[in-house]
């Protein structure tokens, strides 16, 4: 059986968050700078496409995505598809336009890690909470609630001090 995500995977955001408000990081830093952030977003992909479709999720390409679509496809219960459709969607954005950002030896640009910092990040925190309240774990929701709000005022303190071509480029 699938491992449910666990707050342990929350701590890259923390410390992400953290780096950013401290401005030890920016938001266009390669994200080789930590690779616990992409090694948490892969894992709650893993464990939540895992637990909840029933699927090993292994990589993030175009054969894993229809995999994915075709597995929420089957779910019968409409409920838990509207739960899960956030995560397969942005599953799919994955698979789409991040395995070359993600794997660690390609590294990206510039607007890709910002993209993947500003984007991607907060979108699956969102999707988390809302999976994890579904689910009926309340405190884990919680832990989720408060990882998110810290690192969307980290953003916000990052947006403030930049100017709008920092912050747009």
């Amino acid at each position: 059986m699938p491992q449910a995500p666990s707050v342990k995977l929350l701590a890259s955001f923390g410390r992400e968050a953290k780096s950013l408000k401290a401005h030890k990081r920016r938001l266009s830093d390669p994200l080789k700078a930590d690779k616990g952030i992409v090694e948490s977003v892969q894992q709650i992909f893993r464990q939540v496409l895992g637990e909840s479709l029933g699927i090993s999720v292994t990589s993030f390409s175009q054969d894993e995505k229809e995999e994915v679509l075709a597995a929420l496809d089957s779910i019968p219960d409409d409920e838990s598809r509207e739960y899960l459709t956030p995560f397969v969607d942005l599953f799919g954005e994955l698979c789409d336009q991040w395995p070359d950002v993600i794997d660690i030896s390609y590294g990206g640009g510039p607007a890709d890690f910002r993209e993947f910092r500003v984007e991607l990040v907060p979108g699956l925190l969102e999707a988390l909470e809302e999976w994890a309240n579904y689910k009926g774990r309340e405190k884990f929701a919680s832990r989720v609630k408060t990882v998110l709000s810290d690192y969307q005022d980290a953003l916000a303190e990052v947006r403030q001090a930049a100017s709008d071509d920092e912050w747009e480029e």
